[in-house]
């Protein structure tokens, strides 16, 4: 295969515009560099982003730089995040978007790191000895992104000045529910960025009142997992305008599990909301106006398996009357998004990856890492995916049964551009990420 050299500068170019928009957070040159470095490593490393890995990727040989720019470099870590934010509003912020709230795990075998202990995480389904990062994550119909990161600190280390101290925990930093933290995160990119979107989703971690009223203060519309023992109140037929429930008895609270076994048939729709990897995904749902709050007015909408009656998921939302269940439905599933964002930019990006035990060195890695996977996604955008799965052959989207280990799967995606065909799409139709 021609090597198109022309292609491959070109993704070079848009690194470089890329990294440039945040080089004023660094007021010394060799973190400047060292962050451009880091960025193409992640990226682009053959094996596992270590520190070695990542020098020998970018040319150096040791690892000092690397550990330097993550645990002694003086730059401004907010001032990046805020620009990755804005870099995410340009390329995929749309005004009917979707804020993505969930948690991830980072599994470790020692002790030391900030934050570890052992604690239920989904990344390995069971409680074991992890970190656990918060995410607020945005999904829109031009793409989706990690937009910020919250350290999970648990009560044990916010009580123990001891072990804070030795991974350089702020001394002002309080215990944080993870709720709390998603709403921190919220409202700054809703509240201070001003980060266009309109649907908060999350699961049962973030379904409680508390959390639902201040996202409504925020003028948004959430859809967010509660547990199956939550009421909800039933509501007159004057108020909600359909007929009333038989089984149910007004002004009266009942378990949304409950409520679900006893709605009449006329209430489910049978819906395909998504797309899955044999064939369309079809679910039962149910939509109905109940009291969520004592005075709040609102959805609760139940989504069934058609093979199992007993499967079944419960969320509230506040949107309006006259919303569709089927536009509610596809609002609920939005939180997959995230789930596909946290497997790239561990796969591809290598937010997983690092060696490090410092707080505030947890925080740089991942933020790069983040920023990384949101240059990947706006990349893809620019090139027609026929060019991706050319230079890319044994990638994720290439076949269902490759051989080839997933965490080994597209890691050289910049020089792996460079081995584009001369025939393919002219480099000029592509969109500058500057």
């Amino acid at each position: 295969m021609k090597i198109d050299k022309k292609m491959l500068s070109r993704v070079e170019q848009e690194m470089d515009n890329y990294h440039g928009r945040f080089e004023r957070y660094f007021a010394r040159s060799e973190p400047r560099e060292q962050s451009r470095k880091y960025l193409h490593g992640l990226l682009s490393a053959q094996d596992r982003r270590n520190g070695w890995e990542l020098s020998e990727t970018v040319g150096d040989s040791v690892p000092d730089r690397t550990q330097r720019l993550l645990y002694r470099s003086g730059w401004d870590l907010d001032g990046v995040l805020d620009e990755h934010i804005r870099f995410a509003a340009e390329h995929v912020g749309m005004p009917h978007g979707t804020f993505v709230i969930d948690e991830t795990g980072f599994l470790k075998s020692g002790k030391c790191s900030a934050g570890v202990q052992r604690q239920y995480t989904g990344t390995a389904g069971k409680i074991t000895n992890c970190q656990i990062g918060v995410f607020l994550g945005y999904a829109s119909g031009q793409g989706s992104m990690l937009l910020d990161r919250r350290l999970y600190m648990p009560k044990i280390w916010c009580d123990n000045a001891d072990k804070r101290n030795k991974v350089h925990v702020p001394q002002d930093l309080t215990f944080a529910t993870k709720p709390q933290q998603a709403l921190a995160m919220l409202k700054h990119a809703v509240g201070d960025l001003r980060f266009p979107g309109r649907w908060v989703v999350g699961d049962e971690v973030y379904g409680g009142s508390d959390f639902r009223a201040e996202v409504a203060k925020l003028g948004l519309y959430y859809v967010l997992a509660v547990s199956c023992t939550d009421t909800a109140k039933n509501i007159s037929e004057q108020t909600s305008g359909r007929p009333p429930l038989s089984f149910w008895a007004e002004e009266t609270s009942m378990a949304v599990n409950q409520i679900a076994r006893n709605i009449p048939n006329r209430c489910w729709h049978s819906l395909v909301t998504k797309a899955g990897e044999k064939a369309p995904i079809r679910y039962l749902w149910a939509a109905i106006r109940v009291m969520i709050s004592k005075t709040e007015e609102g959805w609760l909408l139940i989504r069934r398996s058609l093979s199992d009656r007993d499967d079944m998921a419960f969320y509230f939302s506040n949107a309006p009357a006259k919303t569709s269940v089927k536009t509610l439905a596809k609002i609920a599933l939005q939180r997959a998004e995230i789930e596909k964002c946290f497997s790239e930019a561990k796969t591809e990006a290598g937010m997983d990856e690092y060696e490090v035990r410092l707080w505030p060195a947890w925080y740089r890695h991942i933020t790069l890492a983040i920023m990384a996977h949101a240059f990947l996604t706006a990349t893809k955008k620019t090139f027609d995916h026929a060019i991706l799965r050319q230079c890319l052959p044994h990638a994720r989207c290439s076949s269902p049964g490759s051989a080839t280990p997933r965490r080994h799967r597209k890691r050289e995606f910049l020089f792996g551009l460079g081995r584009v065909q001369s025939s393919k799409t002219p480099i000029g139709s592509s969109k500058s990420l500057s």
